[in-house]
């Protein structure tokens, strides 16, 4: 197991330092652009280099995240970017976007790439596509079941990471379009809004709660390592280049010294405490699981948005503003505090003084649970931690000669002579014990010289400067000498490699201009949509349930015209499911809105769906532009009217609710609503398990603007209609009727930031 790797986040300089002091074995940043975690501090220019040098001479790789969609006009300045942190030494590059990943590997073929949870990699076939163009390893989004985890290991040589620890999306990796929706702000290029963080109201007709309904809890899989070895994975992944330098490095700690104690074959005694320090260092809903052992697995905490910290004790007694507390913690001058009640927070206090009776604000009571948010003592010392490489000195001062220091460390050896010669002191010799403790003094932020062996005449005389000089050139020497073990095969930036691949092409049954797709989730809703045939060159199918029955009855019925539009999601036996329609159906064209789709429907027609966030040039498939795009692409389909999902998800929202199983359950029919009263339903969709998307609350309707701006392939989406609004709506997109009914333009003409 010495191939297992920690990686640490590093948001920042400091977050860097944490990570590497508190034993990562690698760190993933971000550059100034192109980062998912746009918000962070990231890095820059010189910033970068530094940030690289302090990793490698601690033997911590970097790897740079350029993960998010890159715009066409983006795309030079994003390659030269990436080049330069080549050069600059950077290990490798993470990648979402699938065409900058291709142009990636032409302009560095050398550069070692991996695949972004945001490409929403979480099956062997997605794996095995990737594999194909070249990717070495896949960070598996958050979604993953274990059992194909194992399937990966066992059908690929890809390294295979996962994230252990830190925030989860609700969404499934790549496909939340809700912050981006409404604001611009893509949460695919590092700029969410957070708006699942914020209170809805569920109704699911005889259930309605309100509260932080989609908030998703951190995820802690310390308890879980060792299954996550058998199951092959080998780089473990603490999530948070957005929080603290101190959160950092103790995730860091404790998940160093869980890895090593599995590796060592030992116990850890200490995993109960660790967890309690994870706790008060931040932690959202106590921890879950994610979905690693539960397809629909509970990951929404309703009742506190932001960090819980670590329970402590009760509220003893209120008096005069002031509360006094049951608690065996030792509270001191800088500790947070939150009060909690019924699993809602209701006040919160700052330790002023030393002890267990402080002021307060907000409704505290005798019987509130007390939480500590802040440990002053803890951060205090995992802020003082250091870690020095051990460099072996030798020194040799004699008279006549110039002096000589030689530093060793891990192999490699220096030795740097002094410009001046050591003379016999004529008045004030340098005795042996003031030139050692020179050397030996702690000077340096990285090195810590031990003189293991020293040769000095009696009676010297050497300037202190002299020496002092000597030794920063020989720690200059060694860490120029360990940097350049990470030094590259040189690849000049014009150097390019020709790569071809074969991306799926979609075959057009006419070879007319405009061509027309209608998606609706039944036979039942083409029948309502008769006076529109001679519009409509393709049907969609969009089933609630994928099943061979009905998907042999829609190409029965609809023969070249059908096509089956593939789900984004295929964990475990969905992909048995799903196969068997592919290959037995009848049905040819399908609609691909993950990567593994395009290994199930090799040698089908296949046009990549919007969900697999395609928004520029450089993807060589056909495929439907992603509405993130903003401007109409005249190359590709173009998505027009429909109720757009902007989020899909693996857990159940009325379960994670009622605490009911699966058993017996037919479906049902839920809305979310928001503070401002906007709905948005919520539409299952079951393949072997079941799934959720989040329909936004009004249709994007973009038809006028198609017609005005000669858009010859359009999508038009009716998923999440009633029978009565089909028609409805139908009439006015295709009739060319002025909408009367609420609607957005979506991200059309909007600065997608």
């Amino acid at each position: 197991m010495s191939n297992l790797e920690l990686l640490a986040p590093a948001g920042n300089f400091d977050s860097l330092r944490a990570a590497v002091v508190n034993g990562a074995n690698a760190v993933y940043l971000g550059l100034d652009k192109y980062s998912a975690r746009a918000k962070a501090s990231n890095f820059g220019g010189d910033d970068f280099g530094c940030a690289v040098d302090f990793a490698h001479l601690y033997g911590v790789r970097v790897y740079v995240a350029v993960n998010t969609l890159i715009k066409d006009s983006e795309f030079v300045d994003a390659l030269n970017a990436a080049k330069a942190a080549y050069g600059a030494g950077a290990d490798a590059f993470i990648v979402q976007d699938l065409g900058f990943l291709i142009a990636l590997r032409k302009a560095l073929p050398l550069a070692e790439i991996h695949a972004s949870t945001q490409m929403g990699v979480h099956n062997k076939e997605g794996a095995k596509v990737l594999e194909e163009l070249g990717v070495k390893r896949v960070i598996l989004s958050r979604e993953t079941l274990i059992e194909d985890i194992r399937d990966i290991r066992n059908s690929t040589a890809l390294e295979i990471e996962f994230f252990v620890h830190g925030a989860l999306c609700v969404s499934f990796s790549g496909n939340c379009y809700f912050s981006g929706l409404i604001s611009g702000n893509s949460g695919n290029r590092g700029q969410c809004l957070q708006f699942c963080r914020k209170r809805y109201t569920l109704d699911c007709g005889e259930i309605r709660k309100s509260g932080y309904m989609l908030s998703a809890k951190d995820l802690m899989l310390l308890e879980d390592l060792d299954k996550l070895i058998k199951a092959g994975v080998t780089s473990f992944k603490i999530e948070g280049r957005m929080r603290r330098p101190s959160y950092v490095g103790e995730s860091v700690r404790v998940y160093r010294r869980a890895l090593d104690c599995l590796c060592d074959n030992k116990p850890n005694n200490e995993i109960k405490c660790d967890i309690k320090r994870l706790k008060a260092m931040f932690n959202r809903g106590d921890y879950c699981k994610a979905h690693l052992f539960e397809h629909t697995s509970d990951v929404i905490y309703p009742y506190i948005n932001g960090h819980m910290g670590l329970k402590i004790g009760s509220v003893e007694q209120v008096f005069g503003g002031r509360a006094t507390l049951r608690t065996d913690k030792n509270l001191r001058s800088g500790d947070g505090m939150k009060f909690v009640r019924n699993k809602t927070e209701v006040g919160s206090a700052s330790v002023a003084t030393v002890g267990n009776v402080m002021g307060f604000s907000g409704n505290v009571k005798k019987g509130d649970d007390v939480f500590l948010t802040t440990d002053s003592a803890l951060v205090n010392e995992i802020e003082s931690r250091k870690k020095y490489l051990s460099v072996n000195a030798t020194a040799v001062f004699k008279s006549g000669d110039t002096a000589k220091l030689k530093l060793s460390y891990n192999g490699e050896e220096i030795c740097v002579e002094s410009e001046n010669k050591v003379e016999k002191a004529v008045s004030a010799p340098i005795d042996a014990d003031r030139i050692e403790d020179i050397i030996t003094a702690q000077s340096d932020d990285v090195f810590e010289v031990k003189l293991k062996k020293a040769y000095i005449d009696e009676n010297i005389f050497i300037p202190i400067s002299s020496v002092k000089t000597l030794k920063r050139k020989a720690m200059s020497e060694l860490k120029a000498r360990i940097l350049n073990n990470f030094n590259r095969i040189e690849q000049k930036n014009n150097t390019m490699q020709d790569i071809v691949v074969n991306f799926p092409k979609f075959s057009y049954i006419s070879e007319k201009k405009n061509q027309t797709f209608v998606q609706v989730e039944s036979i039942r809703a083409v029948e309502l949509l008769k006076n529109y045939d001679k519009f409509i060159d393709y049907y969609v199918l969009n089933p609630a349930e994928y099943d061979i029955k009905t998907a042999n009855e829609f190409y029965n019925r609809f023969g070249e015209r059908a096509v089956l539009n593939l789900p984004n999601v295929a964990r475990g036996g969905d992909i048995s499911v799903l196969r068997n329609i592919v290959g037995e159906s009848g049905i040819n064209n399908f609609i691909a809105n993950n990567i593994y789709a395009l290994e199930i429907c090799k040698g089908k027609n296949v046009l990549c769906g919007f969900m697999m966030n395609l928004i520029n040039d450089s993807f060589g498939g056909d495929k439907i532009a992603s509405p993130e795009r903003g401007n109409f692409d005249n190359k590709s389909v173009n998505y027009i009217f429909g109720k757009m999902p902007v989020m899909t998800f693996c857990h159940c929202e009325k379960k994670n609710i009622t605490a009911q199983g699966c058993n017996n359950c037919k479906g049902y029919n839920a809305m979310l609503k928001d503070e401002q009263g906007n709905e948005f339903n919520i539409r299952r969709h079951k393949i072997r398990y079941c799934y959720f998307s989040l329909l936004n609350s009004v249709p994007i309707f973009l038809a006028d603007k198609a017609r005005e701006n000669g858009v010859e392939k359009t999508f038009i989406d009716f998923v999440g209609f009633s029978e009565n609004e089909i028609p409805k709506y139908a009439k006015k997109v295709f009739n060319g009727e002025k909408a009367d009914f609420a609607f957005t333009r979506g991200y059309f003409n909007k600065k997608l930031k």
